[in-house]
């Protein structure tokens, strides 16, 4: 009996504590607050660009729980007194980001009555590409002022985390492989073409008697070695070569060469330098215009890292493989060594070699003839550009 009294006391002790906390409808039992939705879940935007990007907006936008009866007014402002706050609080180095660097399109935003979302605010980070590589940079946003709402003091500041990070992170060793694609023998991106431009970056491991970088075999291409010192360039074409600067090993570099067909005139650029200026003697019967595809004086195809026979590897790490059907200025080679627009006019063959995995490789221009190993890619975490 004492038993049954006690569990009629306890049922009627709940619904007694339920009724009293029943929220009655339309009404809730929270207090609503305004907080900036960016935050919501995580207060910290993490922002990695690349060593050429130089513009990222950024949307801040403030909201409620549930809609309001009157107007929400709010002023943003940047904090860099949180900044050492954040520091203790989360372990993490950085330094506040300069003034320069932002710009905030207005600091003022609302949320109109019976809205539960405010109009938004363009954050404007630029000049990105003056941070100081691998320096994390933080701008802290924050609502400095709220009229006819509370703030969830929680989500009140967006913290941005700003770091310039590498360009290229992946290459593939190309020792004992090469690249073939197949397309390039039909494609018509790379027929009959006046100026050339081909472009590379490499990292040398060890020169060999002959290192082959690029092109057709006896009729345009640019290796290493031969009949020359193995650490020397050269352009070996249908009657000859032309021999071109040296170039060092265990070291990335950027190899530019161009021709204009009509003069002849054979440019050597290294990391955007002009070493070297030559008059080549291509026959006219063989060279009215360059084809890398199909073409009647020569059936060998355009390789990267092969020429004759499967010996002629390159020892070393490639990437940003590029084939222009014009004669590229110095300025414009010596400005976009580790990446460049594939919309950019005159582009014929783009191999980035930034997969990470597998054995294809894109060709990012719009010509789409992309690339295969001859046998499966080891991949080389890197970053570039390096550092001092």
């Amino acid at each position: 009996m004492k038993t049954t009294i006690k569990l009629f006391a306890a049922l009627f002790a709940v619904l007694l504590f339920v009724r009293c906390h029943r929220v009655e409808e339309g009404r809730s039992n929270f207090t609503n607050l305004v907080y900036l939705q960016n935050a919501a879940t995580d207060n910290t935007v993490a922002l990695t660009f690349k060593s050429k990007d130089s513009v990222s907006l950024q949307t801040i936008q403030a909201a409620l729980a549930q809609p309001a009866g009157n107007d929400v007014q709010l002023t943003y402002a940047a904090d860099t007194s949180l900044v050492a706050w954040y520091r203790k609080a989360y372990g993490i180095e950085c330094r506040p980001l300069a003034d320069s660097l932002y710009v905030l399109e207005r600091n003022e935003d609302v949320i109109l009555a019976g809205d539960v979302r405010s109009t938004s605010v363009t954050l404007k980070l630029h000049k990105l590409n003056t941070m100081t590589r691998n320096v994390r940079y933080l701008l802290p946003i924050t609502i400095s002022e709220a009229r006819g709402m509370g703030v969830m003091q929680g989500a009140r500041t967006i913290f941005y985390l700003l770091n310039q990070g590498a360009t290229i992170n992946t290459v593939p060793y190309m020792g004992e492989n090469y690249l073939k694609m197949p397309s390039m023998a039909t494609s018509a991106a790379v027929q009959g073409l006046t100026q050339v431009t081909f472009e590379t970056l490499i990292h040398p491991r060890a020169w060999k008697s002959i290192s082959s970088i690029m092109g057709v075999e006896d009729y345009f291409l640019v290796r290493v070695g031969d009949t020359f010192p193995q650490d020397q360039m050269h352009l070996a074409y249908n009657n000859g070569n032309s021999a071109g600067p040296k170039l060092e090993a265990g070291k990335w570099q950027h190899l530019a060469i161009t021709l204009d067909l009509p003069t002849r005139q054979l440019k050597w650029y290294i990391d955007g330098a002009l070493k070297q200026t030559t008059t080549v003697s291509l026959s006219a019967a063989t060279y009215p215009s360059l084809n890398l595809g199909a073409n009647s004086k020569n059936t060998n195809k355009f390789f990267i890292g092969y020429s004759y026979d499967a010996s002629r590897w390159f020892d070393g790490e490639m990437c940003e493989v590029r084939i222009w059907n014009v004669v590229r200025t110095q300025q414009e080679i010596a400005d976009n060594f580790y990446e460049i627009d594939p919309a950019t006019p005159g582009l014929v063959g783009y191999w980035k070699c930034d997969e990470g995995v597998g054995s294809a490789i894109r060709d990012h221009s719009p010509s789409g003839n992309n690339a295969t190993s001859d046998k499966a890619l080891t991949w080389v975490k890197v970053s570039l550009p390096a550092t001092e």
